[in-house]
């Protein structure tokens, strides 16, 4: 997640002309972010379920990506065509709020990452 945030940075301040090849690699390093954290993502999501549970885990989950994936798109749309036809600025403008709410899902992430081990370890303490 880290990765896919700090790959978002440079689009903030990219000029309208950027080169072609530039751009391709910072979205394919971002692509590799992307990818590394999905499956840990769900592996720990998945873990965290009950046995009983874990079909409507797998669901609930599923449905969650789908609506959020399409909410997120929709609100950063909005974002980038607030003033009408979008030019280089509303680009800016929401590539900085795409970066943004990349840094805050790393520190969410880290955050449960954190509790998920204090809890491990005070678990294993009491056994």
């Amino acid at each position: 997640l880290a990765l896919s945030a700090v790959t978002m940075l440079p689009f903030v301040f990219m000029p309208a002309d950027a080169n072609m090849v530039l751009v391709q690699v910072i979205l394919f390093l971002r692509g590799i972010g992307m990818g590394l954290a999905g499956m840990p993502l769900m592996s720990a999501a998945f873990a965290t379920a009950p046995k009983r549970l874990l079909s409507h885990a797998t669901a609930e989950i599923n449905i969650l990506q789908r609506v959020a994936g399409a909410l997120g798109s929709a609100i950063f749309v909005a974002i980038l065509s607030e003033n009408g036809t979008p030019g280089i600025d509303a680009f800016h403008t929401t590539f900085l709020w795409l970066t943004l709410t990349s840094v805050a899902g790393t520190g969410i992430a880290a955050w449960v990452a954190l509790e998920g081990r204090r809890a491990g370890a005070a678990s294993r303490s009491v056994a």
